[in-house]
């Protein structure tokens, strides 16, 4: 890989059930056919958790020219720039079931963005802790190495 530029994709495997689910509340929701409020309240959940389920199919990693860019897909759910600035240090790593899936903030640990599976890179900026999950994760650290200028370490 080239330090002119990196693109991944990890593809999600959680979206289909979160549709099976959201499904299923929908047809719960027409079963409340003569409570309106109670039908209303689940179809509410339904469309939530059908947006989740569009927003968790893929966790897309790019190159922005000066910053790492990650964004959740194909809804737009979230998105976060990293300034190759303000990255201090780079290391391969593992995250674990407490840091869970999608987008989280853990006391002494920080911020993860994972969309499936434990391989991850820590990334340190000068503020803050992010994990970010891949199934590449010796080309993105290796590509943040390289455009940021930080340290790395294997954790």
């Amino acid at each position: 890989m080239s330090q002119a530029g990196y693109d991944h994709v990890q593809r999600g495997r959680l979206h289909p059930l979160l549709h099976a689910v959201a499904g299923g509340t929908l047809l719960g929701g027409l079963a409340f056919g003569d409570q309106p409020y109670a039908m209303a309240a689940l179809f509410v959940a339904a469309a939530g958790l059908s947006a989740a389920a569009f927003a968790s199919h893929r966790l897309r990693v790019r190159d922005d020219g000066d910053a790492l860019v990650l964004s959740f897909g194909p809804l737009p759910f979230r998105r976060k720039r990293v300034p190759y600035a303000d990255i201090r240090s780079v290391a391969r790593g593992r995250t674990t079931l407490l840091d869970g899936f999608g987008v989280h903030w853990l006391p002494f640990r920080g911020w993860t963005w994972n969309i499936w599976g434990f391989d991850c890179v820590k990334v340190e900026t000068g503020s803050a802790t992010l994990r970010i999950g891949t199934d590449d994760p010796d080309g993105l650290a290796a590509f943040l190495r390289a455009r940021s200028g930080a340290a790395g370490e294997r954790v």
